[in-house]
């Protein structure tokens, strides 16, 4: 999960194609290609994202990432 609430600060603040996995690896505290052991693609990241928010029907969203303001750092 918080690989993915990282990915999502990161998306929305530099945008999908500027996100690199080395942006998101070192959000979270690993490298880049360490990532891969726990997802498949950045693009599986975006994925799932979506699928997240879209299957939240209450509109809510229970990630401290989803507040604005939010850091990628970890804390």
């Amino acid at each position: 999960m918080e690989i993915r609430n990282a990915a999502l600060v990161l998306f929305a603040e530099r945008g999908y194609a500027a996100t690199t996995m080395a942006d998101i690896g070192e959000a979270v505290g690993m490298r880049g290609p360490s990532l891969y052991k726990h997802v498949g693609s950045k693009q599986e990241l975006l994925t799932q994202i979506m699928t997240g928010t879209m299957d939240d029907p209450s509109g809510r969203c229970s990630a401290k990432a989803c507040r604005p303001g939010a850091s990628a750092s970890p804390r």
